[in-house]
């Protein structure tokens, strides 16, 4: 059933609920900051994972991830100890995006593909 079959009222009072039973979030960070160590990154980086979704899709990152490696690396460890997987791609100091992913909901995303792959390999081979 597509969104398309739900009235706007419905949208509008959250009666929508996904398939996969996730909640889902999005945040505009306008830089973690990562070039200066300071409370600032560590207060976003709390302010993200207090919203408690499972998957929190993020925007305007500005990591700059090809020089601030250590940088990045402590970033990762941060949402990881707090129970996310941090996955991105702002390979530069403008925009950049990211996902986190509650730890407990990787391994359960990570088996649907996989099988769903399997699945279409295997109906390809028969």
């Amino acid at each position: 059933m597509g969104l398309n079959n739900f009235s706007q009222s419905q949208l509008h009072n959250n009666e929508v609920k996904n398939q996969i039973g996730l909640n889902f979030s999005t945040q505009n960070t306008r830089s973690l900051n990562v070039a200066t160590k300071n409370s600032i990154t560590e207060q976003k980086i709390l302010a993200i994972i207090k919203q408690g979704a499972d998957i929190i899709f993020l925007s305007d990152l500005r990591l700059n991830s090809l020089r601030q490696k250590a940088a990045c690396a402590q970033i990762e460890k941060n949402f990881y100890l707090n129970g996310y997987k941090f996955l991105h791609n702002s390979q530069t100091s403008i925009r950049g995006v990211g996902i986190l992913i509650k730890k407990r909901h990787m391994m359960t995303l990570l088996y649907g593909e996989l099988t769903k792959m399997m699945m279409e390999i295997f109906y390809f081979w028969i």
